[in-house]
């Protein structure tokens, strides 16, 4: 009964907030079908027929992180175009809500009691475990995961920032801060950077976990459980917040270059989502800066000045795809978009989803993630183990698949020929 009254009064502030402020109307029509919303997006004619080139696949051979800037992009065009699950491995509890690393020949992962896992990233063996995290608020772990060399460093929702050696395996040190971190961990030049639930940026010694400079913004009290992972950019720092905040901020200490807010012209709200609340990362690309939320705003910022470049009324959870200083591609709402960097006009957009919608109750539970850049195509992952795989300069769809006993809780991660997944507690590996 609580529960019903507090969702009243939610409503009704919502209508109260979207009531108080000037809106324009998006461009395009709104749809409902069994109670989930979409927005037809308009595609620019000048669009249409233009080719989209993909780069060739990044050289990359260590993959740090699961959710990034453009040092990551994720770029494969190695896996086989036939998929197969490789090994399984079972972390035995709670489903891990963080990235996982794939280090040379092993992975590292976190299982929902605060224990980091070490496996044989071929034949899915474990190596090691080790009790990191003692207490975790609200039942499991959740939190994420970078290194730097043989340390990993580790946050999560008991407010502790925690330093692990894999060589010695054991922890080196620990710091707590004022609440729980909401970002992926960043190393850059020595610091370790973390932003936490109270909309503060916190520069730590990687050697000693000393704090050495923090930043403070406004609190948000409604947001989403994670923010974007801070993107390094040259000698500074690029923050998002819970309230639509941008904020470069020199590494050196931790001073402001440029800051921008996200501020959407209309006004969508969705569940306990924030209206200004980022999820994606901050994404470098040609010395600019792309930044989404997770309403209605995505915006295009010189990454040196903060000069706003463009903006458009669309908004994401997810981390889009940005392979080269043309593109991006995002799923936004129901859609899949691939939209020109030049000025934010949308080539094209599908929503396959609609008939599937309509078709299956339990196909619209599922959650999405991605997109991927993969053999030249766009490819995006649901929940229960669909892959659907787009052409990228039409959109149109070129095959759906299914992987059995699979289960995607995140954006998989792509090395050489082997896709690395985790859902329901387990880790797979896909080629």
């Amino acid at each position: 009964m609580m529960y019903k009254k507090f969702l009243a009064i939610f409503s009704c502030l919502s209508v109260i907030v979207c009531g108080c402020s000037k809106k324009e109307i998006l461009q395009g029509k709104r749809e409902n079908i069994e109670g989930i919303t979409y927005t037809e997006f308009e595609v620019a004619d000048r669009l249409k027929n233009t080719s989209v080139v993909l780069p060739n696949p990044s050289s990359v051979k260590e993959l740090t992180e699961l959710y990034g800037g453009s040092q990551h992009l994720a770029i494969n065009n190695s896996l086989s175009p036939k998929l197969n699950i490789k090994w399984r491995k079972d972390l035995k509890e709670d489903p891990v809500v963080s990235n996982i690393l794939v280090l040379g020949n092993y992975i590292y992962a976190m299982n929902g009691c605060g224990k980091l896992f070490c496996i044989n990233k071929n034949s899915g063996k474990q190596v090691w475990s080790s009790k990191v995290v003692e207490q975790p608020q609200f039942g499991t772990f959740s939190g994420g995961i970078t290194n730097y060399k043989s340390v990993i460093y580790i946050v999560s929702n008991t407010s502790d920032v925690i330093a692990f050696d894999v060589a010695l395996r054991k922890v080196i040190w620990k710091r707590t801060l004022d609440t729980f971190v909401k970002s992926t961990p960043v190393y850059a030049s020595g610091k370790l950077i973390v932003t936490t639930a109270s909309n503060k940026t916190y520069a730590l010694n990687a050697n000693t976990g000393n704090i050495l400079w923090k930043y403070a913004t406004n609190k948000e009290q409604l947001s989403c459980s994670m923010l974007g992972t801070p993107t390094v950019y040259k000698d500074s720092v690029i923050c998002v917040y819970s309230n639509g905040d941008v904020v470069s901020l020199k590494l050196a200490n931790g001073s402001v270059n440029w800051y921008e807010v996200l501020i959407p012209k209309s006004i969508v709200r969705s569940g306990s989502i924030s209206l200004l609340h980022i999820s994606a990362s901050p994404t470098i690309i040609d010395d600019k800066v792309f930044v989404i939320n997770s309403s209605s705003t995505m915006s295009l910022f010189d990454a040196q000045s903060g000069m706003r470049i463009w903006s458009r009324d669309i908004g994401s959870t997810s981390q889009p795809a940005i392979v080269n200083k043309d593109w991006v591609f995002l799923l936004s709402d129901m859609d899949l978009l691939c939209i020109s960097l030049k000025d934010g006009s949308v080539k094209w957009h599908v929503n396959d989803y609609k008939k599937l919608v309509q078709k299956s109750r339990k196909f619209k539970k599922q959650a999405w993630f991605g997109p991927l850049v993969v053999n030249n195509q766009i490819w995006i992952f649901s929940e229960l183990g669909s892959i659907m795989k787009y052409d990228a300069s039409t959109g149109n769809c070129l095959e759906q698949s299914s992987l059995r006993n699979v289960r995607f809780s995140g954006t998989p991660v792509i090395v050489g020929d082997t896709m690395y997944a985790q859902g329901n507690g387990r880790l797979y590996a896909i080629g």
